[in-house]
């Protein structure tokens, strides 16, 4: 899936949401990974575009979370994005609209964080408290505290 991966990054456009993404790109991609991967039929094709949807959204928060936000530019690194794209990529990311989807997405994710520690039978629901042993098989993996 590496391959995969570089061949949407490449191809892409990183300045529209990968939502937004003409199919004639996902077309594209389609036929260049038939061809590369020797594929004979269009079963894998929705799968492929999901794959695409996925991995076009990574590359774009990546981007926006190592560049936009620490106010640098990825161009000079990443030679395969086009510069003249980088402002309206970076308003799109940096706008009023942008910013609350984050706060939002944020708080969902803090939210599901505290369900999943709460639990039932987990350490913060019970009232008890995880023992770490002191000594030297601290360290050691579960399973061989188990054979002692």
């Amino acid at each position: 899936m590496v391959w995969y991966g570089m061949m949407v990054q490449h191809m892409l456009p990183y300045h529209i949401e990968t939502g937004k993404v003409d199919d004639h790109y996902f077309e594209e991609l389609w036929l260049e990974t038939k061809r590369a991967r020797k594929i004979m039929d269009d079963h894998a094709k929705d799968f492929m575009r999901k794959k695409v949807v996925k991995l076009g959204t990574n590359c774009r928060t990546r981007l926006a979370t190592k560049y936009v936000y620490k106010g640098l530019n990825a161009c000079p690194k990443y030679t395969f994005l086009d510069p003249d794209k980088w402002e309206a990529f970076v308003l799109e990311r940096t706008s009023a609209k942008a910013k609350d989807w984050s706060s939002k997405e944020t708080t969902s994710k803090s939210t599901s964080a505290t369900r999943m520690a709460s639990s039932a039978g987990s350490p913060s629901c019970t009232g008890t408290s995880l023992e770490i042993p002191a000594d030297d098989t601290a360290m050691m993996p579960y399973h061989v505290h188990r054979l002692r």
